[in-house]
């Protein structure tokens, strides 16, 4: 009967001893999870490329654990030094991004979020937000953006969340909240302007009302990155407000891009009407930036408005005039040129004359040759200047 016993207590030990042993996950060498981490720590940084990996590869299979171990190892700068571990969540992090390596990703973002929760520290939460904006996916958007209101991290997580592919909805939904403050509004309409963030356009619009300066700054060119034909009245608004000119707002700049980008995303019409009213504008940039908008919707339907700036425009006009046009230009827009020689004065001319031997324009030569001759000397040395360039007999 003792013998019973004893048997009976010897395999109950048995069985528990057991039963710790499978609770702590091992790995193909029977190695815990902590075993692997200070396994890790101790063999960097690595001799080669291939160790490197294989030591990353070996911490990402840790997973969330393991992760969370190597974060709580992280202590305040006033306590010690946080080199060896930042590298190592620094490698695991960028070792789950490469094609391949899927699979490991979730739980390696799990371990950062988890121990992001635990952290006291600041500076070793801004890093493990930093850690996150490398290797987290929409999937841990939503768990990054709880902490948009914190004062420390605020900008941090906003960083990340622009890297993070696919986050807009999580933006968005920021966005909607009333409670806002005006700086985190500049912040997410920074965000959806990096993004090009379509559906953040009425939203965007809905903020320029009673906004300041600072947030104007940002609002702008966010609609001008984003926004469609719908924001082109209210940034003329914004842009006709300052003259024209530069302001900190950025209303004129912002305006001229976003005209630019319409011409490109179906709403061409729209831009063009826009860019017309602009070459009234006594400023030569905003003159020049529309002219741009409108050849380049219009390719060479825009000569008259070409010939305009060549009749009319000052240097910086008329030269601004030649280069868009010489995108498309051939040599019946060389023709049309050379036609509306007595409406050039000779400064015109001579930059003209300068502008076919640029491009090449064989079909000029004779335009060219004839301005070697030239009483005026800028006449004529942009003639020798552009013949010097096409060469041929009749040049030479």
């Amino acid at each position: 009967m003792k013998t019973i016993r004893q048997t009976l207590i010897l395999l109950t030990f048995a069985l528990f001893f057991a039963a710790n042993v499978t609770a702590a996950p091992l790995d193909e060498r029977q190695r815990t999870v902590e075993t692997v981490v200070a396994d890790a720590l101790a063999q960097l940084p690595a001799a080669t490329a291939g160790d490197y990996d294989k030591i990353m590869g070996e911490l990402a299979a840790t997973g969330a654990e393991g992760v969370g171990i190597l974060a709580d190892m992280l202590v305040p700068a006033s306590q010690g030094e946080n080199a060896a571990v930042e590298y190592a969540l620094n490698g695991v992090a960028s070792f789950v991004t490469a094609a391949g390596r899927e699979q490991l990703r979730p739980a390696v973002c799990e371990g950062l979020l988890a121990a992001l929760a635990r952290c006291k520290d600041d500076a070793n939460r801004a890093f493990l937000v930093s850690q996150l904006q490398l290797c987290a996916t929409a999937d841990n958007a939503a768990a990054l953006a709880a902490y948009i209101d914190d004062p420390y991290l605020g900008d941090p997580v906003l960083r990340a969340l622009i890297s993070i592919p696919d986050s807009e909805a999580t933006l968005l939904s920021l966005a909607r909240r009333s409670d806002l403050s005006d700086a985190q509004r500049a912040a997410l309409a920074y965000a959806f302007g990096e993004k090009r963030t379509a559906a953040a356009e009425p939203i965007l619009l809905g903020w320029i009302d009673g906004a300041d300066d600072a947030t104007r700054a940002a609002l702008y060119p966010a609609l001008a990155s984003c926004g469609t034909a719908a924001s082109a009245k209210a940034l003329e608004a914004a842009a006709r407000a300052v003259d024209y000119g530069c302001d900190e707002t950025a209303a004129t700049d912002s305006y001229l891009r976003l005209l630019d980008r319409m011409v490109d995303e179906g709403a061409a019409r729209d831009a063009v009407k826009a860019a017309k009213r602009l070459l009234k504008c006594e400023r030569a940039n905003v003159r020049g930036a529309a002219l741009e908008v409108i050849v380049r919707a219009e390719g060479t339907r825009a000569m008259p408005y070409v010939l305009a700036a060549l009749e009319k425009g000052d240097i910086q006009y008329r030269n601004a005039a030649l280069r868009y046009i010489g995108d498309k230009a051939d040599d019946a827009v060389y023709a049309t040129i050379a036609a509306d020689r007595k409406r050039l004065s000779d400064e015109a001319w001579a930059d003209v004359i300068e502008w076919f031997g640029v491009r090449h324009a064989a079909s000029q030569t004779g335009a060219v040759t004839e301005a070697v001759g030239s009483s005026n000397d800028a006449v004529a040395l942009a003639g020798i200047r552009a013949a010097g360039r096409l060469g041929g007999d009749e040049a030479l």
